[in-house]
């Protein structure tokens, strides 16, 4: 009776140890725990066979002693195949070595189950004499053999799997102890090829899921508890986080740098994009929300976020979602997540009711005035920024707050390029950038807010000519810093690119030259026709004077003759007198002097 009591021990022990997995479903409801708890109830199918067949020994009982020994082979193929196919389930290895171990570990259940039936009707496996004793046969051990070799593979597959992988401590715990379960069956199961009688099957399995669930179940029912509590903390930080966003002004969003999908948003922008809940905007990219202009525009103003290293500051003006004309201002930057991704956020406000306010406040005279002033500094502005500039900076120096303006490529007219904050940081450490090494100890110098404005108050102008680098080419550019002249506050930083003045002076010296060329070539032409006319003009015209004398001395002409011979002389020597001061003319302005 004492193999009964071993297996009644073990059997209560099992019951007691793994009692929550047996009868919970809720905790353990992962697909290798489903197959677990069918594994300990073909352990526990063994331990009832094992104690039934310590009495049936006892008493002597053939038949009810060879039935129970059927099932007892039955039961252990299906805790075989049963803890191979949890091995693999366990580890979530769908690779061909997992396939393997799960369907060898179903041929050997298989095997033992046709053996004990073919046992029925030919003793392969055993044999119960008439004086009730069992007697093994050789399939018996090669069976036994098989087993012992199956699970030093499983225990060996369980090692490798930890050797490789890079996991936790508690994962690598509850890998090292399903290793050892094979481990400690095998040799059992080796013992037992001298000891058939003793109950070292049931042995094994006790200490195998005493471990188990003191290593592997603890810390899933630990993980279970756990879940609802982090859930939950998940959940009040995303409810936290959604009513951060709807509650912000203004419309908010970030979206991934990449692939310009958005992450997250408010109600207001949901609303805007015409969406019902923030949730239909995820995922969706501006080129499918908006139209085809706006989007294109939005992606614009994101490649400009990206290449800035500080908040990119725009107007715009868009429509609600009613349709209504609105105005925004808008600041993106560009931030990286906690996974490291790069993304961009976007805060719109609405300052449509600030413009429309500030309109109403300028229609007083003070304010008025303020406007005038405001449009003529803006037009002294725009008439210097386009006749004498490429960029321009107007700055405030009381608030460093700056609006950066650049020449249009027809070069007469100014573009409003954006504003900001912070000059004397941000746009000096961005203008710098480009400077040429050698130039940017002094750039940084002549930049420095204290130092400029003190020499801003000896003079009205500081100059400083320094070189950019352009397609890795030095390019020289002069800095001018003027105050303005109607308020000292605010001061205008322009540059100028000279090697573009000074190609232009040399194409305008050129065309100068060609001119000048041609000039002297007229004038030489007209000197020579002027020259042929003091011989072959005169010399006619003096004809004519001769011959009109001669005419004039006959004293049978007709009075009304004579008078005709008289006014052609006259016209004739009028026009020898207009042709030589025209040929006198011609040589002072030539040099020629008096043929």
């Amino acid at each position: 009776m004492y193999y009964s009591a071993i297996g009644l021990l073990a059997a209560s022990v099992l019951l007691i140890e793994n009692r929550d997995i047996l009868r919970s479903t809720q905790v353990y409801d992962k697909p290798e725990w489903s197959v677990y708890r069918r594994f300990l109830f073909a352990v526990l199918a063994y331990y009832l066979t094992d104690i039934l067949w310590g009495v049936f020994e006892y008493k002597k009982l053939v038949t009810a002693l060879y039935i129970d020994t059927v099932l007892y082979f039955i039961a252990v193929a299906a805790g075989i195949s049963l803890w191979a196919e949890n091995t693999v389930k366990y580890q979530n290895k769908e690779s061909s070595s997992g396939r393997f171990l799960v369907y060898t570990g179903r041929v050997i259940g298989v095997t033992i189950f046709v053996l004990t039936v073919v046992n029925i009707f030919r003793p392969v496996l055993f044999r119960i004499d008439k004086s009730c004793v069992y007697n093994p046969l050789t399939m018996r051990y090669v069976v036994l053999a098989i087993q012992i070799l199956f699970l030093t593979v499983i225990s060996l597959f369980d090692m490798t799997l930890l050797i490789r992988a890079k996991a936790s401590s508690e994962s690598c715990t509850q890998y090292r102890i399903r290793a050892y379960f094979a481990m400690i069956m095998a040799v059992c199961l080796f013992v037992q090829l001298w000891f058939p009688y003793l109950p070292l099957y049931s042995i094994a399995y006790l200490p195998g899921t005493c471990l188990m669930h003191s290593f592997t179940a603890v810390y899933e029912k630990e993980d279970y508890r756990r879940k609802p509590d982090e859930s939950e903390k998940v959940s009040e930080l995303k409810d936290r986080f959604r009513s951060l966003l709807d509650n912000m002004p203004g419309m908010t969003f970030t979206k991934d740098a990449e692939t310009r999908k958005y992450l997250a948003c408010n109600r207001a922008f949901a609303e805007y994009a015409h969406k019902n809940s923030p949730e239909e905007v995820l995922g969706l990219t501006d080129f499918q929300i908006f139209g085809s202009e706006t989007a294109a525009q939005f992606t614009e103003a994101d490649n400009i976020t990206l290449s800035l290293s500080k908040p990119y500051i725009y107007h715009e003006d868009v429509s609600d979602a009613m349709g209504r004309p609105r105005q925004l201002r808008t600041t993106k930057l560009k931030y990286r997540d906690t996974v490291g991704r790069l993304c961009v956020l976007g805060i719109c406000q609405d300052i449509t009711d600030l413009v429309s306010i500030q309109h109403e406040q300028a229609m007083t005279k003070e304010a008025y005035e303020s406007a005038v002033n405001a449009g003529l500094m803006y037009t002294h502005i725009a008439k210097t920024l386009a006749r004498d500039y490429t960029e321009m900076f107007y700055v405030n120096t009381d608030t460093e707050e700056f609006t950066k303006y650049s020449r249009c490529e027809d070069g007469n007219t100014l573009s409003e390029l954006r504003r900001g904050w912070h000059f004397f940081t941000d746009c000096k450490a961005e203008l710098s950038e480009n400077v040429y090494p050698d130039d940017k100890d002094a750039f940084l110098s002549a930049m420095n807010r204290k130092k400029l404005m003190k020499a801003l108050s000896g003079k009205d102008t500081v100059v400083m000519t320094y070189r950019r680098m352009i397609l890795n080419k030095p390019v020289y550019f002069s800095m001018k810093i003027s105050r303005m002249e109607n308020d000292e506050h605010y001061i205008i930083v322009g540059f100028t690119d000279v090697d573009a003045e000074i190609r232009e002076a040399m194409a305008k010296n050129e065309a100068l030259s060609d001119a000048l060329n041609s000039a002297e070539a007229a004038n030489r032409s007209k000197n020579m026709f002027l020259s042929g006319m003091s011989h072959e003009i005169r010399t006619p015209i003096n004809a004519i004077i001769g011959l009109d004398t001669l005419a004039l001395k006959n004293k049978d002409l007709s009075d009304g003759t004579r008078k005709y011979l008289e006014k052609i002389g006259e016209s004739s020597r009028n026009l020898l007198s207009i042709i030589n001061d025209i040929l006198v003319m011609s040589r002072i302005e030539s040099g020629a002097g008096d043929t």
